[in-house]
């Protein structure tokens, strides 16, 4: 049976009781980029303060998993306060340097040869790897090009940051050094507004 795109774009949908999730490959990057930000011992501290229950579920991540987001907010906030730290000034360097270490140096080769607006349009794509829920959608506009996040209204701060910053790091790995990212809320999700 074939699914129409509209209705697989229909369950991506975040509803009052959608708990979404993101992907543990990319929550096990971001924790390794809060250990090159901040030190391996202010992570492990920070996790140590973290109730059992939630030391267990990141002691079982593996990539290929999920974990709610609600969770993600949890750790990353014990995170920055053992840092001395907010979440806003770090996550964007931790979500930035997660990009950029995802990348092998082959895939960073191939990506300078990309012009910017196909390295944008590839962002939107590797969104429904990243999260189980919201469509990322690239369209043109007269300044550069907008990603559309849609299906995710009340989007939390934390997420918009995360994939501003990780869309900003595919950009600079694809030489692109001047591109900036700016983002605003919608009522159905939120634009980031790419500048080249």
């Amino acid at each position: 049976m074939r699914i129409h795109p509209n209705d697989a774009r229909a369950s991506r949908r975040v509803g009052p009781d959608t708990t979404v999730q993101m992907s543990a490959t990319l929550v096990l990057r971001h924790l390794d980029a809060f250990r090159a930000e901040v030190g391996s011992n202010t992570v492990d501290r920070a996790l140590a303060s973290l109730p059992e229950a939630v030391r267990d579920e990141v002691d079982a991540l593996v990539p290929g998993a999920w974990l709610d987001c609600p969770r993600i907010d949890d750790i990353y906030d014990a995170i920055a306060l053992e840092a001395g730290d907010s979440v806003e000034g770090l996550l964007p360097a931790v979500a930035e340097r997660g990009t950029h270490d995802a990348f092998s140096s082959v895939w960073r080769a191939l990506l300078r040869m990309a012009p910017g607006r196909l390295v944008v349009k590839r962002a939107a794509s590797l969104f429904e790897k990243s999260y189980t829920h919201g469509v990322l959608s690239a369209v043109n506009s007269p300044e550069g090009m907008t990603l559309e996040l849609t299906h995710w209204p009340g989007v939390p701060r934390n997420r918009l940051l995360g994939i501003a910053a990780g869309s900003r790091a595919a950009l600079r790995l694809a030489g692109k050094f001047e591109a900036s990212i700016d983002f605003q809320t919608s009522p159905d999700g939120a634009y980031f507004f790419v500048k080249l």
